[in-house]
């Protein structure tokens, strides 16, 4: 499939008009509820077979779910976890490893990333947090575009698992996609646990 700009700026038009239309829909979801069964479902999910995997969370902003205690549980744990880092606009993410003593500080857009910035990991499991899904695995996220150049950049690099965490209020019945956008292996709500591939 080839690049088609016109397409492209169709496709991007589409999913800036979702965005606008989930802002509402973002400010009635009672975030700290639905993170804990999320992050219940989470556990679930990743028990067992993924033990001893690098994964990558990040750190949670407004409407998002905070995925916070489920990484300082899984670094107790099983040891390995990392956070991205967006080290120049349009760039890819850079994954750093994270424990929960580490001093952060703020980064390019605000938000907290680790101080000390020496051990680059490349994750197994990243987990990814959403605007919206749909049930094919396609993910809205914020506009950046960084998510899906770092998984296209990873992919060509090793096997990974991406899981997006969100609330079943962000579920839309189709998402505007282009030949840029990664899809998401799984995805997990507060209400369940879905596979794509």
């Amino acid at each position: 499939m080839e690049n088609n700009p016109v397409k492209d700026a169709e496709i991007n038009a589409k999913k800036q008009e979702s965005r606008c239309m989930m802002q509402a829909k973002l400010q009635t979801i009672d975030w700290t509820e639905v993170s804990i069964q999320v992050l219940k479902n989470l556990k679930g999910f990743l028990q067992g077979s993924f033990k001893q995997k690098k994964i990558a969370g990040y750190w949670p902003i407004a409407n998002e779910i905070d995925v916070i205690p489920f990484l300082k549980e899984w670094c107790l744990e099983n040891g390995s976890v990392c956070l991205p880092v967006v080290q120049e606009k349009n760039s890819h993410l850079r994954f750093y490893t994270w424990t929960p003593e580490m001093e952060m500080e703020l980064g390019l857009y605000q938000i907290p990333v680790p101080k000390e910035r020496t051990n680059l990991v490349v994750p197994d499991i990243i987990l990814i947090p959403l605007t919206a899904f749909d049930k094919s695995g396609h993910r809205l996220g914020k506009g950046g575009g960084y998510y899906d150049r770092t998984l296209q950049e990873l992919r060509s690099i090793k096997s990974i698992q991406t899981i997006g965490l969100g609330a079943e209020a962000q579920c839309l019945p189709f998402i505007p996609h282009s030949i840029h956008d990664q899809p998401l292996d799984g995805i997990v709500t507060e209400k369940r646990i879905i596979p794509y591939h």
